[in-house]
């Protein structure tokens, strides 16, 4: 895909969108897009400090909550932004980690404690500290819920 100096980042994907031959659903490309831009921006204001609230950084993320029935292409777009080979954001973690997440249990998010074949025991990190520099698309709004609502079922 050639780019162009006059392209905007909005422009480019959705250039490789409907190069894919993807329908487009409306708003759903600006709204990712926003909310991705939003994180990256939280990231280096984290590392440069460059927007203070009270000597703490300001947050600048944004997250997307789609709701909507089954098969209107929420996992799609996700996946489509966010999951590694082919994903437009996919970077092989030189910039920063980007994947799709659809388990949802206390550990595998937070991380849990394991014995290993030596009967050491292993500290196994979640899914928070292996993103805490990145961007997760978390493909079930509703376990995510139930899980910070202490009622979620282990799924692993």
């Amino acid at each position: 895909m050639k780019i162009t100096r006059d392209d905007t980042i909005y422009d480019v994907i959705l250039r490789e969108v409907t190069d894919r031959g993807v329908y487009v659903c409306p708003n759903v490309i600006e709204r990712m897009s926003a909310s991705i831009g939003s994180h990256v921006m939280n990231l280096c204001n984290l590392d440069h400090r460059l927007f203070l609230k009270g000597r703490i950084p300001a947050n600048f993320r944004t997250h997307l909550v789609y709701i909507s029935p089954s098969g209107w292409s929420k996992s799609f777009y996700f996946r489509l932004f966010l999951k590694h080979v082919y994903g437009l954001l996919w970077n092989d973690n030189h910039l920063f980690p980007v994947d799709v997440h659809s388990t949802f249990s206390v550990a595998s998010w937070f991380g849990t404690m394991s014995t290993n074949n030596s009967g050491e025991v292993e500290e196994r990190k979640g899914v928070f500290e292996s993103y805490k520099r990145g961007v997760i698309g978390a493909d079930d709004y509703q376990a995510l819920i139930e899980l910070f609502d202490g009622r979620g079922v282990g799924q692993d």
